[in-house]
């Protein structure tokens, strides 16, 4: 959403553009990797808005593939507070590690949707 900023980045140049029509956010860098190679980027961000949890909050995150791209690793993680529990998670394949963190990693062959429920305990 508009109001995204960047906190942070594995040192590759990331800038920020709003589509006003679209009404997103983007983050983009320009990487050359050899053929046979890969490349890594990790971007930590802040939300506009915060979470209520009054009861639940919701979290929800549209990735869209790359035009022209056969595809890439896309990895998210959300990490919350102890007090913070995880309700549920789609799609169903994204893991709940012991530490109440959630991670969805997938081949991004075509624009895929992660979401998750959480409560205030």
């Amino acid at each position: 959403p508009e109001g995204c900023e960047i906190i942070e980045s594995n040192g590759s140049d990331v800038n920020t553009k709003y589509d006003k029509d679209l009404k997103k956010t983007y983050f983009f860098t320009t990487i050359e990797t050899e053929a046979g190679e890969t490349s890594k980027i990790r971007i930590k961000y802040s939300l506009p808005f915060r979470m209520k949890f009054e009861p639940v909050s919701t979290y929800k995150l549209y990735i869209e593939k790359q035009p022209g791209s056969r595809g890439s690793i896309f990895t998210k993680t959300v990490t919350t507070d102890e007090e913070i529990k995880n309700l549920s998670i789609y799609p169903e394949e994204a893991r709940l590690s012991p530490e109440g963190s959630v991670t969805f990693a997938t081949n991004l062959v075509y624009d895929k949707y992660f979401s998750g429920i959480w409560k205030k305990e």
